[in-house]
């Protein structure tokens, strides 16, 4: 007996999807077994009109079957400062497992579960980014610094003296050359 508990949804912002601004809709799942666990449902357009106004979706009503891969959070997006992902607040940057289990009182798993399936039309979009291990972050600093090492080397290095363009012609004197020839 699983249901989804949209009076306690929050909404993450500044969630782009194909360059159009939008939301991420997190909500508590109960579970049948007793506690809660976060779902990540989707994505929806943001009212363009009024910043705070988010569109219709469907909420299924009574048990639903929720699949999905388990995340370490909903989704972590840059934030300067703490004043958007306060307490309270239905729209927020990020949202914290352990903050959002204090906030409500649920008994929450460590996790969020990323909805992939299909909850019968209710219009989110679950076209997922990839997840990325940052490794191309190390190619940057890898040219970065592979310069930047070649630079100090070459500068550290002693250099040979310039090589001419012609080369240098021996000096030479001339002398005259004289034979003796012994008297036989």
């Amino acid at each position: 007996m699983s249901r989804l508990y949209a009076g306690a949804r929050r909404v993450l912002d500044n969630r782009p999807y194909n360059d159009q601004p939008g939301f991420y809709v997190v909500m508590p799942l109960k579970l049948e077994g007793g506690g809660f666990v976060l779902v990540n449902r989707g994505w929806l357009p943001r009212n363009l009109s009024d910043r705070t106004g988010i569109k219709h979706y469907e909420t299924p009503k009574g048990v639903v079957d929720v699949k999905g891969i388990a995340r370490a959070n909903a989704s972590q997006a840059y934030e300067l400062g703490r004043g958007g992902s306060a307490q309270h607040q239905e729209i927020r940057q990020n949202l914290d497992v352990a903050s959002y289990a204090t906030e409500t009182g649920l008994a929450l798993q460590p996790f969020v579960i990323q909805q992939t399936s299909d909850t019968g039309g209710d219009k989110l979009v679950r076209d997922w980014p990839a997840p990325t291990l940052g490794v191309e972050r190390n190619y940057g600093y890898m040219l970065h610094s592979g310069g930047a090492w070649r630079r100090s080397a070459s500068a550290s290095m002693p250099r040979a003296a310039p090589r001419r363009k012609t080369p240098r012609r021996r000096k030479t004197t001339k002398r005259p050359i004289t034979h003796e020839f012994a008297s036989v």
